[in-house]
């Protein structure tokens, strides 16, 4: 038995009157030799395609969720989460933070919204907004002028050569949802973002150098979660000139700080509020234990670690499937649906006992 095509043919053609529209009752084969000749037209309603259709995605059915002992599962039920605390350890000699400024020629600022942990990516460049560049350039324009600090070993309110080594602040964000910002970085060869939230402890966002960062703004578009989000941002040193630091988080969108003149910007943290002040993090700042992240806490530091563990199941013995395929003669031909029932044009893959592949537990 041969399948559809898909296309309606006619075998016959009947003769109509011209006046009446009436049938005449006579009629002649469809012949293609025939100047009536009627061609086959594609009707999928009178001549279906034989397609049929397979389960994808095979999981094993949920009778409940649970986390391992000492876990508890987060608020929207995607992870088990165990959070701990630990004493920070104070600094023998705090290092003081002190207002830097940069006349280095800056013409623009990188946005990144999708970037690699190495820095790597394809940014939007900003170009000539003296809020966020220094084209003139002059001790006064753009974001590092802004914010930019360094170390001063000696308190003589003179940035010194501390070299090669990490130097930064906490940013504690307590949020009611999910959020995402930019956060803006310039040092003098290298930045990073660590951020502990309940993704985990510390993760490195990104860690880059260049040495030209100097002469460049970075802002990163990062991913905030609900509750306690701990945010490091850290600059670093590999020569001794120009000598600083600065960072931001902005809450606003791609779109407004790209188009928007820059002092639109929503400015929610900032290190120029730190000028004069402590480093949290590096050499004269706190330390946590391994696998522990600092929360400064409101000036009084504590040491935090969250860990993160995949949800378990108790199976029901069931395989389901989350999607299906649809088939064309045996060949795939591209079409997936999701597998819900009365949803899309496939059939529904109800879950079917196999506790060989998912034993109940």
């Amino acid at each position: 038995m041969l399948d559809n095509t898909g296309m309606l043919a006619y075998q016959w053609l009947i003769q109509v009157d011209a006046r009446t529209g009436e049938p005449t009752g006579l009629r002649k084969p469809n012949d293609p030799a025939d100047p009536d000749y009627i061609s086959p037209t594609e009707n999928y309603d009178a001549c279906p395609l034989p397609y049929t259709w397979e389960p994808m995605d095979a999981y094993c059915e949920a009778a409940s969720y649970y986390c391992a002992p000492g876990y508890t599962l987060s608020a929207d039920g995607t992870r088990c989460l165990q959070v701990n605390s630990a004493a920070a350890t104070a600094p023998a000699t705090p290092a003081k933070a002190v207002a830097t400024t940069n006349n280095y020629l800056s013409h623009y600022v990188y946005i990144y919204s999708e970037y690699t942990n190495t820095g790597a990516g394809s940014p939007s460049l900003r170009y000539y907004d003296t809020f966020w560049s220094n084209p003139v350039p002059n001790t006064t324009d753009g974001a590092f002028n802004r914010c930019g600090l360094w170390v001063d070993t000696n308190n003589d309110g003179i940035a010194d050569p501390v070299l090669s080594k990490w130097m930064g602040f906490v940013v504690t964000l307590d949020l009611p949802a999910d959020e995402k910002v930019f956060i803006g970085i310039g040092s003098t060869t290298s930045g990073r973002i660590l951020l502990t939230n309940s993704d985990g402890t510390a993760r490195n966002i990104v860690t880059y150098t260049d040495y030209n960062n100097y002469e460049i703004w970075r802002m990163f578009q990062v991913q905030l979660r609900k509750g306690l989000n701990l945010i490091q941002l850290e600059g670093l040193a590999q020569m001794s000139a120009p000598l600083g630091f600065g960072a931001e988080i902005y809450r606003n969108t791609w779109s407004q700080l790209y188009y928007s003149p820059g002092e639109n910007a929503n400015i929610i943290w900032s290190t120029a509020n730190f000028r004069g002040q402590h480093f949290h993090t590096g050499d004269g700042g706190y330390s946590c234990p391994a696998g522990y992240a600092l929360d400064f806490n409101n000036g009084s530091p504590v040491c935090r670690q969250i860990l993160v563990d995949p949800v378990k199941q108790h199976n029901t013995g069931k395989v389901a499937y989350r999607r299906r395929k649809r088939l064309l003669r045996g060949v795939e031909d591209g079409t997936i649906e999701n597998n819900i029932q009365d949803a899309g044009t496939g059939p529904y893959f109800p879950p079917v006992d196999d506790t060989g592949t998912c034993p109940i537990n």
